[in-house]
């Protein structure tokens, strides 16, 4: 008990040190002695205002889940569920990494739907992401969510936008009304001039902030 306490304190300190979002590896180490009993914490942290608290905790989160996936996911199905708009979105982005659906009710929709669009746009740094973000989107959006998104997406991010709608159209997973509704956006003479996915992260055309 006192060693469990004791790596607690540890937990909660490197928490309120504000250091990053990078998980160390005697952060880690720590995050899988504790298991389940570092879940309520990293919860807490999940559900702040900071955004950095919260990636540091979502990353700690993952790593819980190893060995915790359980109490892991009933938490973060806990603050979809009650949390505020942003950490909603960090929890249901974190179920979907874990191979998990989750639902949630925004204060303001739009407005988490344009965040939620951003935060894929930024992570398009290349074709395999683009079509990782592709699987990712078949499998975890409802697919009546998936032509809002791409919408969502192109006012914020325009390229990636595109990159991910040639991705979708190729899905024979996907339900061809689905498909033909994106191959209607990309026809569009208002969707933004069509780049080609970069192959490095380095290409990236970074998207436009909110």
């Amino acid at each position: 008990m006192g060693a469990e306490l004791s790596d607690l304190r540890r937990l909660k300190e490197w928490c309120d040190s504000g250091r990053g979002t990078a998980v160390t590896v005697a952060i880690e180490r720590l995050v899988l002695r504790l298991g389940q009993v570092a879940v309520p914490l990293l919860g807490r942290e999940l559900r702040g205002h900071d955004p950095k608290r919260r990636d540091a905790a979502r990353g700690a989160l993952m790593i819980a889940a190893t060995s915790a996936r359980t109490r892991v996911l009933t938490e973060l199905r806990t603050i979809a569920s009650a949390g505020a708009d942003e950490s909603k979105v960090a929890a249901l982005g974190l179920l979907a990494e874990l191979g998990e659906r989750g639902t949630a009710q925004f204060t303001n929709p739009p407005a988490m739907q344009r965040r939620s669009a951003l935060a894929l746009a930024q992570q398009l740094e290349s074709r395999s992401d683009v079509a990782s973000a592709a699987d990712l989107v078949v499998r975890q959006i409802r697919e009546t969510d998936i032509f809002e998104l791409l919408l969502a997406m192109r006012e914020v991010a325009p390229d990636p936008a595109v990159w991910l709608a040639d991705e979708l159209v190729l899905r024979l997973d996907l339900d061809p009304a689905i498909r033909t509704r994106i191959t209607e956006l990309l026809a569009d003479p208002s969707v933004a001039s069509r780049t080609t996915a970069p192959t490095s992260p380095r290409a990236r055309r970074p998207p436009r902030p909110t």
